[in-house]
Order: C-alpha cells, then sequence, then structure tokens
C-alpha cells in the first residue's frame, strides 16, 4: 500500500503527520493525532473527533479490513473506507479488536448504547496508544507524477480490504522516488501503532520545556533493552537541569491501570545484594547467580517480583531513590542498587513469563491459574476485593503481624473467635500476602501510592506482577539477552 507523508506546520512534537483526505470525516484523523501528540487525551479534546469515527462504523461506511503487524509489534486491525485511490480509517490493536466486534454483533444494544460504546472503546485505545489513524489519498495525477502509475496498486487495495488477509510490514520498503522540495513522499510502510511506530515516522521521545517544567511527549514503547538504557540517560540530563516532572496526572494512570499490557521493557529496581543466590552471605563467585524474584509455594518451582514498565520510570531516569518513591518500596540510602531492565516479550519466550497489572481480579486470575492446590477459588475471589481490603488492613494489624506463621495465626484466630468460611479466607489472604507480596497495603487497582514529598500526585505508576514459571538466573538471563542490569544505580547529583 502506500503511505503519503508530509511535514504539517506548527506541530512540533508530531514531526510528520499523514496527509488530510478530501474523504469525509479526514478532518478527524489528522486532528486526534495531533491532540494526542501534545498530550491531551479526553473527550473534551478529542470527543468529537471520536464521535465521528464512531459515525462512519455505525452507518456501515468504515467496516473491518485486513490485519497487520510489523516486527515485534501487536497485530492491528484495519478499520475504515478503502477506495481506488487511497484509504481513510483507524488501525486498532489486536487487544480492542475482539471487543469491537462484539459490540458490533451484539443484537440486545440499542442504536445509542452501541455509539456510546464504541466511542468509549475508540477512546481508550487512543489512550494506550492502540489505535492509529490513517488518512491515505491522494489525486491519479500526483501519484502519476510520483510513482508512474495510474493510482495505488488495486490488487493492494484488494489485500487491505479483506479481513481473512495478514499483511506483514516488515521490512519496510525505502522511498520509492527522490523528495523535491515542497512534493509529497509516497513510501510502502504504514504506521501500525502509535506506541510503536518505525523509526522514520517517530516522533519525538525526550521531553520538552514548557512553562518551566519538563512535558514528557506522548509515551512510545522502546523497540529494544539497549534503545531504552540510552534514552534513560537523555533523562538524566533533563532532570538535571529542570528538576522532575512526572509524565503522567493521577488521572491518566487511573486510565491505563485499567488497560491491557502494552509496554515492551519491564523494570525492576533491587539491592545489589538480592543478585547473588544468597543476599545474606554474597560472594564475588555467585554473583548474578540469584534470580529476578523470590519462590512461589505452590507453583512447582515458579518465581514472582513486583515491578513496573519503562513507562513509568523513564521521567525518573535510573535515580534509585526516585524510582523507589515512585514505586513505593523502602529506600535505603547506604545500599547499593541494580536497575534490571527486561524485555517482556523475550520473557514469556524464555521463561514463561506472565506479567498482569495487578488489579484484584487479575491477581487472583493469575494466582489461581499458577498455583491451583493453594488458592482455593472461592476464599480467593472472596478477599480479592475492595470489601474485604478494609477487613484485611485491621486483621492484619490486630492479629496477622504479630502471629504471622499459620500455626500461630490460627490459635490467634480461635481466640478471637474467628473460624469456618471467615477463617479460610483469612488464611488465604494471609498466603496471598506472603507467598504472592501482595501486603495489607495491596490497593487492587494496579497503582501504588506516590511516595515523592515533592510531586503533586497520590499515585506513582501502574504496578507489573510477574511470574516466571521456568526461572533462570541472572547470569543466564543476561547472556540470553532478556535482561540488562545497569550496576550500582546512584542519585541524580550523586555522580
Amino acid at each position: 500500500m502506500v503511505l503519503i507523508v508530509l511535514p504539517i506546520p506548527g506541530t512540533e512534537t508530531a514531526g510528520v503527520l499523514l496527509l488530510s483526505t478530501a474523504l469525509a470525516g479526514g478532518g478527524a484523523a489528522i486532528n486526534i493525532y495531533q491532540a494526542h501528540q501534545e498530550g491531551f487525551a479526553d473527550l473534551e479534546h478529542i470527543g468529537p473527533d471520536v464521535l465521528t469515527l464512531v459515525g462512519g462504523v455505525f452507518v456501515g461506511v468504515w467496516v473491518r479490513g485486513a490485519t497487520v503487524a510489523s516486527r515485534g509489534l501487536q497485530s492491528s486491525g484495519l478499520i475504515g473506507q478503502v477506495g481506488a485511490d487511497g484509504l481513510q480509517g483507524v488501525l486498532l490493536a489486536q487487544t480492542y479488536l475482539d471487543e469491537y466486534q462484539a459490540i458490533l454483533d451484539d443484537p440486545n444494544l440499542l442504536p445509542r448504547e452501541r455509539t456510546d460504546r464504541l466511542a468509549e472503546l475508540f477512546r481508550s485505545a487512543l489512550v494506550t496508544g492502540g489505535l492509529t489513524y490513517l488518512s491515505v489519498h491522494s489525486s491519479f495525477g500526483e501519484l502519476r507524477s510520483l510513482n508512474g502509475t495510474n493510482g495505488a496498486d488495486p490488487a493492494i487495495l484488494a489485500r487491505l480490504r479483506n479481513p481473512s488477509e495478514h499483511i506483514d510490514l516488515t521490512p519496510p520498503a525505502t522511498a520509492t522516488h527522490p523528495i523535491r522540495p515542497g512534493q509529497a513522499r509516497i513510501d510502502q510502510r504504514i504506521v501500525s501503532d502509535v506506541r510503536h511506530q518505525p523509526l522514520l515516522f517517530r516522533p519525538k521521545t525526550a521531553p520538552r520545556l514548557r512553562n518551566g517544567r519538563l512535558v514528557w511527549p506522548r509515551y512510545q514503547p522502546p523497540q529494544s533493552i539497549e534503545e531504552a538504557v540510552a534514552r534513560l540517560a537523555r533523562s538524566r540530563e533533563a532532570i538535571e537541569r529542570h528538576g522532575v516532572h512526572y509524565r503522567y496526572t493521577d488521572e491518566q494512570l487511573r486510565e491505563l491501570a485499567t488497560q491491557p499490557l502494552s509496554d515492551t521493557i519491564g523494570v525492576r529496581l533491587m539491592e545489589r545484594r538480592f543478585r547473588h543466590r544468597d543476599s545474606r552471605n554474597p560472594t564475588p563467585e555467585d554473583l548474578d547467580e540469584g534470580w529476578l524474584g523470590g519462590a512461589m509455594e505452590g507453583s512447582n518451582g515458579g518465581i514472582r517480583y513486583w515491578s513496573t514498565t519503562f513507562e513509568h520510570i523513564e521521567d525518573v531516569d535510573t535515580d534509585p531513590r526516585l524510582i523507589a518513591q515512585k514505586v513505593a518500596s523502602d529506600y535505603h540510602p547506604g545500599a547499593e542498587y541494580t536497575l534490571v531492565l527486561f524485555d517482556l516479550r523475550l520473557a514469556r519466550e524464555v521463561m514463561g513469563n506472565q506479567s498482569i497489572t495487578p488489579r484484584f481480579e487479575d491477581l487472583a486470575a493469575l494466582l489461581k491459574r499458577v498455583a491451583p492446590s493453594t488458592y482455593n477459588k472461592a476464599a480467593t475471589d472472596y478477599v480479592m476485593t475492595p470489601g474485604y481490603r478494609e477487613t484485611y488492613r485491621k486483621l492484619h494489624e490486630d492479629i496477622v503481624k504479630d502471629n504471622w506463621k499459620i500455626k500461630e495465626l490460627l490459635k490467634a484466630a480461635a481466640d478471637a473467635g474467628i473460624s469456618g468460611a471467615e477463617l479460610e479466607r483469612l488464611i488465604t489472604r494471609r498466603l496471598i500476602h506472603g507467598q504472592a507480596g501482595a501486603n495489607e497495603k495491596f490497593g487492587g487497582d494496579g497503582l501504588t501510592l506516590n511516595q515523592n514529598p515533592d510531586i503533586d500526585n497520590q499515585f506513582g505508576v501502574v504496578e507489573l506482577f510477574s511470574f516466571d514459571a521456568n526461572p533462570l538466573t541472572l547470569r543466564e538471563l543476561r547472556e540470553a539477552g532478556v535482561i540488562e542490569i545497569l550496576d550500582n544505580v546512584s542519585e541524580i547529583g550523586a555522580r
């Protein structure tokens, strides 16, 4: 297929944008793309455009087309209108396609309910980078002059219209015609996801200074650990000059915590001593013979650990104090710290990694899946709810913290008159606390509480809970290219 791009004056962060089309609704594509590049993701700024897109789907002008993908990226489905000389539409990430189809197929939805649900789906996809707007159009004369053709290739357009077609965009081709001043470029490449754009069309990832504070551009997952490391170095330079400013507001974090995991790199801050097999008696010989996390009882040798993704630490660099404050972890100023970056895609392949945003229901489902003999279904579901959260916090304060061992807890519970289903729930919740690491402060919303007093945020990051079915040592993971270890990371200004 062809993609026409050209500079749009006055859009510093976008770099290059899709050419506006003469087709109905073409302006909406440009408006939404620009608004989100400038950091706006609420209906106040993009609502009218979302409704325009919903209207195209609702009246049948926009229909499902081919599935497209490129190396290392999730697939996306084309939803739009393919004409003889181009196309207009969106690429919707695979994680949203089933819901999209279910909304269209549901016979019980009233027209207003259907449009409302489509609008919310598109808005959520836009916030998480799962929606990319395409506007590909030109006159036959322009196509002839640039490509030497009589329009877009009919065979390619036919493939794009076919919902059964899968189009691999990798590797991208280079420009097919020299670009002269004032002339558009025609390239055999399309953008499959704004968060994962090919480097040619990649908006800036560095923060900008606006009104005396750092403003972070729309997040794009790094395509490799090497890219992530380079971006962290750039972050430190910006923070040293202009101070710390979080990428997301509380409202944005709440929204992100409800969305499917889409980042490529996980980040775990750990004291350096835990890189040894025996953290209490570390020796030079067993450095990196430890694991990313601790044993998960009942899981046949698996390990679990809490972390976050690169998206949520890029704005604090590798500073261990700033990261600890964001992820709500204890920080020990005299300790040596290590930052481990792990490729989530390779971790799945190599270790059977399962990583989730630890909301109540998602953590309960994972625990029952990996350790079914330990976590009774009814009790696990009951305690992993907002309603039991406060109950456990009180029980922890009154009973659990002073009777941590199960045998001691059973006696203390009996003395307190706790028995039957209530006792089973307490023991289950205590096991989740000890074995999975969801302590009495666990909120179940996927968010940490910000502990940086200089930042006016309630929340810090969207958490990541990971389970590795076949764990490898840090040394083995490093050799396999799954992780990169940044050793002896220091506070900004300390080196």
